[in-house]
């Protein structure tokens, strides 16, 4: 199409030089449009724009540690919080102006298992006798222990010095005498005592029939000596030559 126009345009040219020029045509139509052409070369870098206005200034950060008992939700065994704000007061310290920002939070471990028990260490030097303290009250009285078992029959005693002559009794109804001088232990009539003849010139009194040491009451030994078995019941020491180291028994009725 292009080409046709430039042939039209060319033949109206050489008529033109030899023929009158005539009224104009009729406007062609309008051509393609052409190929982009290739990019032009990177131009020049324009001047710096002006500077802008300064910012506000910043805050800085600040912080404080908290601590955290043991049984908090997020640390069961405890730990360590720090906080972190946003200095807005500019006071460089945490105050109730200040923006929360962040926290870090390190939490205690778990106690571990209990480890061996280490060797006992050597024992240390003794110190200094300390004073004494005041004394204490006094205890309540314990509980009273057992009985003991019964001591042994201790020595005769030294005779008493001869008493006073008693007051004359109330007459008698009488009374029945009997003599013992038997060698072996023998049981007095009436009364709870026993008699045997202890050596040449002593007469014994026991409390049991084995006339033992231990049941040993007391030895009668000289001429008179006497001792009363029951209320009514005396023994009187009888050195007679028919009654050699004996007792005589009174019961009074």
């Amino acid at each position: 199409m292009k080409s046709n126009v430039v042939l039209i345009a060319i033949v109206l040219l050489a008529l033109s030089g030899c023929a009158k020029n005539g009224s104009d045509g009729l406007a062609g139509a309008k051509g393609d449009t052409g190929s982009t052409g290739s990019q032009g070369g990177q131009g020049e870098a324009g001047a710096n724009g002006a500077d802008g206005s300064n910012g506000s200034d910043g805050h800085s950060l600040v912080s404080m540690v908290t601590l955290l008992e043991i049984g908090d939700e997020i640390c069961p065994s405890g730990g360590q919080s720090l906080d972190i704000y946003l200095d807005t007061d500019s006071s460089l310290s945490v105050t109730e102006n200040d923006f929360f920002e962040n926290s870090l939070i390190a939490c205690n471990g778990s106690n571990g298992l209990d480890g061996n028990n280490g060797l006992d260490g050597t024992n240390g030097a003794d110190g200094t006798q300390g004073e004494s303290g005041p004394q204490g009250d006094v205890g309540p009285q314990g509980v009273a222990g057992n009985d003991g078992i019964q001591g042994p029959v201790g020595p005769e005693g030294a005779s008493g010095p001869q008493g006073l002559t008693g007051a004359q009794g109330e007459s008698g109804s009488g009374a029945t005498i009997v003599a013992y001088s038997q060698v072996s232990c023998t049981s007095i009539s009436g009364t709870s005592f026993w008699y045997k003849q202890n050596g040449a010139s002593k007469a014994g009194l026991y409390s049991a029939s084995s006339c033992s040491t231990s049941s040993h009451i007391v030895d009668l030994g000289t001429s008179g000596d006497s001792r009363w078995l029951a209320a009514k019941v005396l023994a009187v020491f009888d050195a007679t030559a028919g009654n050699s180291n004996g007792i005589r028994v009174v019961t009074f009725n």
